[in-house]
């Protein structure tokens, strides 16, 4: 005779020597029933158990033969007293599965509650061990073939800043500054999106952080050009992975901040001789009377800078495979409108190729360690502030971006007026832009030469003899 776990459950008479005890346990209304065992069980089960491990068919109370699909086998409990392990076997495929039931104590398994785990078993109302573990191995690579083609944010940023470092040969020049803009502004809000899940909201998130930067003096907006650095990052990191089919695009317009960039960074004539007083002398005395020495490197990079208006990558990255004496020109690949253009070499350029030219290194200037790791200097911040302090030049004066837009203000003056003259055209090429539109800043920068111009031109024409009723303007 075997007792259901569910109603109606057994009549108890008087002096039964049955227990019932009602249990909390995951299945409604389940009573758990135990039989207290008899003299010959329990002689039965001590024989037994000198073989513990032994497989066991358990049988029927009442007809004595073997529940079909159950056994059991002997184990411990945390007491060291002994207890039945129950295990049920059903058909699954045409084999036939072994199941753990549970312990009899520990687990508050009953015979009983053994055959419905079994039943339940065998009409599929529940999963085997081995079903539950196929299930959650198949939902795992499931989730994982979901995410291996969901791109979110986090994992195109990985990409890219690998592809990044991988373009720049290690010379990513604001990586630092577009690492911390991600991991402030941009990974708490859209991380763990995919650009296309990207909402409006989520922008105006982002515009709300950075209106809440933590300053030195509270709370402050980050300016405009830092506002526009920050939203071009988030829709480069969304361009990268749509170029290279990751996934889809944004679905929401990103509109940059304007930003005014015209920068007035032009050195006047006595700004001009204090830096080449500078660089001349090579060393300074310190308040206590102690001599110091400047970095050659960032001599040289300031000549540079200052006779070609190169970029600060371009001139550090210069190799010396690219240097064509015969030519008297340097290539330089792969600028940032990712593709060549050649720098003519001037004496300046040739005097400070000649005072490296035996470096042993591939680059001119050559990081210091560049035996184990041949590359070259990334940015000697502090010695070109060295300079720029001891220039005394304007506060606000970018001591490497600001010899370029110097070079092409005096590139762009006439020789009237102290400059070279060259016509906007060939000062773009030489800057190395995509559109003459962008050269056309330096001239908001040469209002004076235009002025000169037309009143040459209107010298040109004028009678030599002004009628009495009008004024000359000088």
């Amino acid at each position: 005779m075997t007792y259901p776990l569910v109603p109606p459950y057994p009549t108890l008479e008087p002096g039964s020597n049955l227990e019932v005890t009602k249990t909390i346990n995951p299945l409604p209304q389940e009573v758990k029933v135990m039989a207290k065992a008899t003299k010959a069980e329990e002689q039965r089960w001590a024989e037994e158990q000198k073989e513990p491990n032994k497989r066991r068919r358990i049988p029927d109370r009442e007809t004595g033969e073997p529940i079909r699909g159950l056994y059991y086998r002997w184990g411990t409990q945390a007491n060291g007293k002994p207890e039945r392990i129950f295990y049920a076997t059903v058909e699954r495929n045409l084999k036939t599965v072994e199941e753990k039931v549970g312990r009899e104590f520990t687990d508050d398994v009953s015979v009983s509650r053994a055959e419905y785990h079994r039943d339940q078993l065998r009409k599929g109302a529940k999963s085997t061990r081995r079903e539950k573990m196929i299930e959650a191995t198949e939902k795992a690579q499931a989730v994982a073939a979901i995410e291996a083609t969901r791109k979110s944010f986090d994992t195109l940023w990985a990409e890219y800043q690998e592809w990044r470092t991988s373009e720049t040969k290690g010379r990513w020049t604001r990586q630092k500054s577009d690492e911390a803009n991600y991991k402030k502004y941009l990974l708490p809000v859209v991380g763990s999106k995919t650009p296309a899940e990207v909402t409006d909201a989520d922008i105006e998130q982002i515009h709300g952080r950075m209106s809440r930067t933590k300053g030195l003096k509270g709370n402050k907006s980050l300016a405009p050009a830092t506002r526009k650095m920050i939203l071009a990052l988030l829709v480069r990191i969304a361009a990268f992975g749509v170029e290279r089919k990751r996934c889809p695009g944004l679905t929401v317009q990103v509109e940059l901040p304007e930003v005014d960039n015209v920068v007035t960074e032009v050195l006047t004539k006595d700004e001009t001789a204090r830096l080449l007083k500078v660089l001349q002398a090579g060393s300074f005395v310190d308040k206590k009377g102690v001599k110091h020495e400047i970095s050659q490197d960032a001599i040289d990079l300031v000549y540079l800078l200052v006779s070609t208006g190169m970029r600060r990558g371009e001139v550090l990255g210069i190799e010396w495979k690219n240097v064509d004496y015969q030519a008297e020109t340097i290539l330089i690949p792969n600028p940032k409108e990712k593709k060549s253009k050649v720098v003519h070499i001037n004496p300046i350029v040739l005097a400070v190729l000649e005072s490296r030219k035996d470096n042993g290194s591939a680059f001119v200037f050559p990081c210091r360690d560049w035996k184990e790791k041949d590359g070259h200097i990334v940015d000697p911040k502090r010695s070109l502030n060295l300079i720029k302090k001891l220039a005394d030049l304007p506060a606000d004066f970018r001591c490497a971006h600001g010899f370029r837009h110097n070079w092409a203000t005096w590139a762009l003056t006439s020789v009237d007026d102290g400059g070279a003259g060259i016509d906007i055209y060939t000062v773009s090429k030489s800057l190395g832009h995509k559109s003459i539109k962008t050269t056309e800043r330096y001239l908001t920068l040469i209002d004076k030469s235009k002025k000169n111009a037309s009143n040459r031109m209107a010298a040109i024409f004028a009678p030599k003899e002004l009628p009495e009723n009008v004024v000359s303007i000088k």
